[in-house]
């Protein structure tokens, strides 16, 4: 069964601070986008990845595939949209017609596990997500600014690969390419729901498979790099 995957790789990575795109910055001597093509490729070394950048950076992504994974198999790289659901669409739209799975993932995750990767890619749904338990309580915000409790126990919090049958995918890309008005979705698996009316099926995630968004990330990040990296 042939598995692909895009990542999408376009943020600015303004809440990190500084020049650099918290993607291109260095966890281990490793850019983070890097980290997480290895990642993947740790799972299914002929996965084929296609990575969603803005169109102004593909050389330079080009150069980075070239220098950090030059080994790692067929790896794609696509000018990005203006909306994250617009750059998935490029991704998507790379994919050979031979793709059966296909995983849609965040490039600043770079530390997902085989063992993860495999719940969801071999999982027989047309939409699986991972989820982890919220641990923090949680209050939501009212009209009047007051925030009331929520149930901690019937929140879940959604991470990345989410991973479909890559036709069920395509079908929905499709049904929203031929909007006028188009609906906004936070991820895909809301959107394979809102157009297909497909319910996701959800797999355990993954603690460790943080989303480098903070400098904190990249602390707590280095120290999960330092662990798996042997250091």
């Amino acid at each position: 069964m042939k598995r692909g995957c895009v990542i999408v790789a376009g943020g600015k990575g303004l809440r990190m601070g500084g020049d650099i795109p918290k993607q291109y910055m260095e966890i281990g001597d490793l850019p983070i986008l890097m980290r997480t093509v290895q990642a993947l490729k740790a799972y299914d070394s002929d996965m084929l990845i296609s990575i969603a950048v803005p169109k102004d950076d593909i050389a330079y992504v080009d150069e980075l595939r070239r220098r950090y994974l030059s080994n790692h198999g067929a790896i794609l790289i696509v000018g990005g949209g203006e909306t994250r659901t617009d750059s998935v669409h490029q991704g998507l739209m790379a994919m050979p017609d031979d793709v059966v799975r296909v995983g849609v993932h965040d490039g600043v995750r770079p530390f997902v596990s085989p063992e993860m990767l495999a719940r969801l890619f071999e999982t027989n749904e047309p939409s699986v997500i991972p989820v982890i338990p919220c641990t923090d309580s949680v209050r939501l915000k009212g009209e009047d600014d007051s925030y009331r409790p929520l149930d901690r126990s019937l929140i879940g919090l959604v991470q990345t690969p989410q991973v479909f049958d890559a036709e069920t995918l395509r079908r929905a890309y499709r049904i929203y390419d031929e909007q006028k008005d188009k609906a906004t979705f936070t991820d895909d698996a809301s959107l394979v729901e809102g157009l297909l009316g497909i319910t996701p099926k959800t797999v355990e995630g993954d603690e460790l498979n943080i989303k480098i968004t903070t400098p904190k990330d990249m602390i707590l990040g280095a120290w999960i790099a330092s662990i798996r990296d042997g250091a």
